[in-house]
């Protein structure tokens, strides 16, 4: 499997945020030889590395959260599009149980990230993430009867964006305690800075 990693990490993005309710996104560069269903060669580390690499709070790829992943393809206009994408679970060898798409699970399967890619040439794909903070092991909703033989060029996975948006800021403080809303996707550890914006707080005494 190959795969290029630029370790340059930022928050935030030029192109704007297709779906927030995705925390995570990471730009990906392939090189399609032949439109339609094509594997992607990245598995869940290069992708859990590459959230972590912004992260204090640190993910496990052993958990990675496969149905909470979105494929975009963004244009130059700034408008975006969803490819036909995602991890699918798809039976590995030869096996004498029903087909995945419409029964149980055969015994060895292979996980693999495909693609329903629209052209031919280099191509600028956004992977959308929102990963997982406890430890159980996902069941994949998509399933293929069969791997698709095509393959994208070993593709360029870029630095890691975080969305921020309104999802954390300052409600109270006083020289106790400063009191702050984050949103529930939002992983805090002890050493997470409080936010600096602020928003209107009511207070009230009780007599």
């Amino acid at each position: 499997m190959g795969f290029i990693v630029f370790a340059t990490t930022v928050l935030g993005g030029q192109d704007p945020w297709s779906d927030k309710f995705y925390q995570y996104r990471i730009p990906v560069d392939v090189v399609v030889e032949s439109p339609g269903w094509n594997q992607i060669p990245l598995d869940e580390k290069p992708i859990t590395g590459a959230i972590n690499a912004i992260e204090k709070f640190q993910y496990d790829a052993q958990f990675f959260a496969y149905n909470y992943l979105k494929v975009i393809q963004p244009a130059p206009d700034g408008s975006a599009s969803e490819i036909e994408a995602g991890f699918y679970m798809i039976p590995d060898g030869e096996t004498d149980v029903v087909p995945l798409t419409n029964g149980p699970v055969p015994r060895k399967v292979k996980i693999q990230l495909l693609a329903n890619l629209p052209r031919l040439g280099p191509i600028r794909l956004h992977l959308y993430c929102q990963p997982m903070g406890s430890y159980y092991l996902m069941v994949l909703n998509l399933r293929r009867d069969v791997l698709p033989k095509k393959q994208v060029q070993a593709p360029s996975l870029h630095h890691a964006q975080k969305y921020l948006g309104d999802s954390r800021y300052s409600l109270a403080s006083n020289r106790f305690a400063t009191a702050w809303f984050a949103d529930t996707t939002a992983k805090l550890t002890p050493s997470t800075t409080p936010p600096k914006d602020n928003r209107p707080t009511w207070r009230y005494r009780r007599y």
